[in-house]
């Protein structure tokens, strides 16, 4: 699938994408851009936003964990990771928790 608008980049595709829940077409694009460029900092953070969306946030903090430690500067990854804290932490009246918290 080609990008609708020329001057569109691969985020704003992929964000366009899951808006329509056309994840099966959201997942070749990124599947196939990473195939070319593994870490490709906008394909990272828009297959991360993929996979919360289809609830396999254990499959993207597996892909991410080890960029965020090779590149911990990196704002594509660290924003990524932190999609992931916030999809998974719950705040209640008594604190914060989320199910990665032990």
């Amino acid at each position: 699938m080609s990008q609708e608008n020329k001057g569109e980049n691969l985020y704003i595709t992929i964000h366009r994408l899951l808006a329509l829940e056309q994840y099966a077409d959201a997942e070749q694009m990124l599947e196939e851009h990473l195939s070319r460029d593994p870490f490709s900092r906008e394909a990272i953070l828009s297959w991360t936003e993929l996979k919360l969306v289809q609830e396999q946030s254990s499959k993207a903090l597996e892909r991410l964990g080890p960029l965020t430690i090779r590149f911990p500067r990196d704002p594509y990854y660290t924003l990524a990771s932190a999609e992931i804290v916030l999809q998974e932490t719950y705040v209640t009246p008594t604190g914060v928790t989320g199910c990665w918290m032990v």
